[in-house]
């Protein structure tokens, strides 16, 4: 019976390729969620991906302000795009023959409902009306419909995490398809939970039978045999294997298989033996080229699902043996000439590959057929105490988003049960729409499990091959890989989730996605080779001992000296370094008590930054750390930093500061050029002109130049490794406010300047990040911002930073940045140091505003 099974199982699904004849059925649904190749071609017909939820309906405008920690007491829910209160939401309320019913979702034209999760809910009555029928297809109770076995079974419906666990606190799950012709609505009679639906859009004129309860009779066989494929018989391919066997690589050694004639790898299987097997799971790679062009790099513990543990993982597409330690992929990879599977050992042990085996098929490629990709990169010690959203990944290009992993490593020690990490929304972009087609409830709703649960569980669609990292300080992974539910792409796709943790504690979080695409394709995650050499997380100390912004690990309280505040940085630890220099804005003549008007109290984690070095106190002779003066006042190194620390997490920030109100570049010498009036005009030299034209320099500039050489022999002293890593130069209001002319000469007064701060500290490629003169009613402040623009243009390692929209208080005639302005102005300085930064020599110039 065995045998004759499996036979059937080839003759159904054994060719690559999928033939849609006749119209969309429950049928043809399920006949394509069991065939793996179906991913590998742009669907027919062409869909849409779209989820109706019950996120936040206050998420409307994404504003990173938003993000920003505000302790409050009991629960956080937070506000505007990272509103958390993710449930009772609903498009409206109606009556339905004297019921009153809130529509959950609702659609017009052909589609199909193809994933349904939700928590247990026993309240209420779920109804689907189809083609505008007043009479529902199905009516039933929540935790009958969604995990329960009154309409499907197991793998259709069934609950996660595994059976051990309370049902209450289970995520519930759906897969059954559910097709229409002609509209689709789902309504909740009584008070909405939490709820994701997933349903495809399908092109008007696309020919869909819609569904009946009956169908499910007819469709019985067929829903037997796709079950049969999702998990016992989802070992089975066809093809022929090519393998190596038992070779060793030494650290940065490669071994690869080559494939040089049409096809499709149908499984991917690799066995690793080290002397220390977890971290060869994270150090070595697996590298993908298809047709020439390198589509996937990611660790091979990844590519597992598993991380870098030794765990049992069993999907549809992604199996994990851990006794045999035999690693399997059975995603589809065709290719039209070659294909080349290549493993890296980037460790510093040596690796045994006991076996590396393909199994290739025929593959018949053409004008819908797809590559498929994989990447990976991990953010180490990451703080979540802003909310923000994360980028998995964005691709440009045709294709299919098929899945996701991540693999996380939390520091939370708190007790009872206040540990879960697990807050954040999915957020999926596609073909560059301003807001979301899927929007999510949060991130363990995305991965189908609910409220966190450390519980293990391994389904065809989705896993947790280990969670102890959701309740307690620890490890954790999770998986979902996308059948029905993919999200089909014709020129972009942005995967972000939502990043904090509820009780602020920091996180190691490493991302993998899957996805096919079209040749000429591109996405933005580049190997990583730092996380994938990095020691794995094995206990908590190995996250925040090695991060540069935990804030479990201060420098040091500062004394007179400001010496010995240097004593506990680690010789091998490069320290950036970033000056501040200006005038009155780059002081700061706000307060933190402005701060939203005085309704929200100033976050402390911006009030006192211990791991970040700072230069400037007129009271700390040397250095000290960077936190507000008493006066509350604050200038943009404040935000700058802290995310430029979040940023550079193996390296410690430094700031030097020097900044004078009301000080221009122009020195007197040269005012009866601008102003004949003032041809007897003295400044004593109180300017920020470099030295020129045998004249000695301004005051301020020689200061500048002092303070920063002065901190640096600091550092030198206690054999600190350092950097000069840009300057942020705030300046340009006292030019723009005088005359014409000088606004006129202001991007050759500041060229000079930048030419001659680099020369005196020798740093030739020193970054300049500029601030936009702001929107005050400067006289000239238009031919002011013209001007810092046109240096920008001609300077390669300088950029503009914009500030006219930026909010100014009062005093100074609105001259000054307030609290919530500057806070914006310094992450903005962030955001042009890590651009600058990361520039391709090949780039042109930025040479407009950020």
């Amino acid at each position: 019976m065995r045998i004759h099974t499996y036979l059937l199982l080839f003759s159904f699904f054994g060719s690559l390729s999928l033939s849609v004849a006749g119209p969309v059925t429950v049928e043809s649904l399920l006949n394509e969620m069991g065939n793996r190749s179906a991913l590998t071609r742009t669907p027919e017909p062409a869909y849409v991906a779209k989820a109706a939820t019950s996120y936040d309906r206050a998420s409307i405008t994404n504003n990173p302000e938003d993000g920003l920690f505000v302790e409050t007491k009991g629960r956080d829910w937070g506000k505007g795009w990272f509103a958390n209160h993710d449930f009772s939401e609903y498009i409206r309320r109606e009556k339905n023959q004297g019921r009153n019913e809130s529509v959950l979702m609702e659609n017009n034209g052909p589609g199909a409902i193809v994933r349904w999760w939700a928590p247990s809910c026993k309240k209420g009555m779920i109804r689907i009306y189809l083609d505008g029928s007043s009479t529902p297809v199905i009516e039933m109770q929540p935790d009958e419909l969604i995990g329960g076995n009154k309409l499907v079974s197991y793998p259709f419906s069934f609950l996660a995490s595994d059976d051990k666990t309370r049902p209450t606190w289970r995520g519930r799950n759906l897969y059954l398809p559910i097709p229409y012709q002609k509209s689709c609505k789902v309504t909740w009679e009584g008070k909405p939970f939490y709820y994701q639906i997933g349903y495809r859009k399908y092109a008007q004129g696309t020919k869909v039978k819609t569904f009946a309860l009956e169908q499910l009779k007819s469709a019985r066989e067929t829903m037997k045999q796709v079950a049969e494929r999702l998990t016992t018989g989802s070992t089975v391919v066809s093809g022929k294997n090519v393998a190596k066997t038992d070779v060793v690589l030494a650290p940065e050694e490669s071994t690869s298989l080559t494939l040089s004639e049409p096809g499709a790898i149908t499984r991917l299987l690799v066995q690793l033996s080290a002397e220390d097997y977890r971290q060869v799971l994270r150090s070595t790679v697996v590298t993908m080229t298809f047709d020439g062009k390198k589509s996937a790099w990611i660790p091979i513990g990844s590519l597992g699902g598993v991380g870098y543990s030794a765990e049992k993982n069993d999907t549809f597409y992604v199996k994990v043996d851990p006794a045999t330690r035999m690693i399997s992929s059975y995603y589809v990879m065709p290719f039209q000439k070659t294909a080349t599977i290549t493993l890296t050992n980037y460790g510093k042990q040596d690796v045994t590959i006991k076996q590396l085996e393909l199994t290739v098929d025929d593959y018949r490629w053409n004008n819908r057929s797809l590559h498929f990709h994989a990447t990976w990169f991990e953010q180490r010690n990451i703080s979540t105490q802003n909310r923000s959203d994360l980028n998995y990944v964005t691709v440009k290009g045709v294709g299919r988003y098929v899945g996701t992993s991540i693999t996380i490593f939390n520091t939370c020690t708190l007790k009872n049960n206040r540990t879960w990490w697990g807050e954040g929304d999915d957020k999926v972009y596609v073909d560059g729409e301003d807001f979301p087609s899927i929007f999510g409830t949060g991130t363990e709703d995305y991965f189908g499990y609910a409220w966190c649960r450390p519980q293990r569980f391994w389904t065809p669609f989705i896993s947790q091959p280990r969670g102890e990292g959701n309740k307690k300080w620890g490890y954790s992974n999770n998986n979902r890989y996308h059948l029905l539910d993919d999200y089909p792409f014709t020129k972009s796709i942005q995967f972000d989730m939502e990043i904090w943790h509820p009780f602020r504690k920091n996180m190691n979080y490493a991302v993998s996605t899957f996805f096919y695409a079209r040749p000429g394709s591109t996405h933005n995650k580049a190997p990583d080779l730092d996380s994938v050499k990095h020691k794995v997380a094995l206990h908590r100390d190995d996250v925040i001992s090695l991060g540069a912004s935990s804030p479990a690990q201060p420098v040091q309280t500062e004394d007179a000296s400001g010496e010995s505040i240097l004593g506990k940085i680690a010789a091998k630890r490069l320290v950036k370094v970033f000056i501040v220099a200006g005038q009155s804005n780059a002081v700061g003549h706000n307060r933190v008590k402005e701060y939203k008007k005085g309704r929200v109290e100033f976050p402390k984690a911006y009030r006192h930054q211990p791991d970040v070095l700072f230069w400037g106190k007129k009271k700390t002779k040397g250095w000290s750390t960077l936190d507000i003066a008493t006066s509350g006042a604050f200038g943009p190194e404040i935000g700058f930093a802290y995310d430029m620390a979040a940023e550079l997490r193996t390296q410690r920030i430094a700031i030097v500061k020097y900044a004078v109100g009301g000080s221009g570049i122009a020195r007197s010498v040269d005012y009866s050029d601008y102003i004949p009036k003032l041809k007897g005009f003295n400044d004593h030299g109180n300017n920020w002109h470099p030295p020129a034209e045998g004249k000695e320099a301004g005051k301020y500039y020689l200061r500048l130049i002092k303070n920063v050489r002065d901190s640096l022999e600091a550092l030198d002293r206690q054999q600190i490794k350092w950097e000069l890593a840009g300057c942020l130069w705030m300046q340009g209001e006292h030019e723009a406010g005088i005359s014409r002319k000088m606004a006129q000469d202001y991007d050759q007064l500041l060229a000079g300047l930048i030419s001659a701060i680099r020369k005196d500290l020798k740093a030739p490629s020193l970054p300049f990040i500029i601030g936009e003169v702001n929107s005050h009613t400067w006289v000239y402040g238009e031919i002011a911002r013209g001007k810092q623009a046109l240096v920008c243009q001609q300077d390669r390692e300088a950029i503009l930073v914009k500030t006219t929209d930026l909010s100014r208080k009062g005093s100074g005639g609105a001259a000054h940045f307030d609290a919530d302005g500057m806070l914006v102005l310094g992450s903005r300085f962030a955001k042009a140091a890590i651009s600058l930064a990361g520039k391709d020599e090949t780039e042109q110039s930025p040479g407009g505003v950020m």
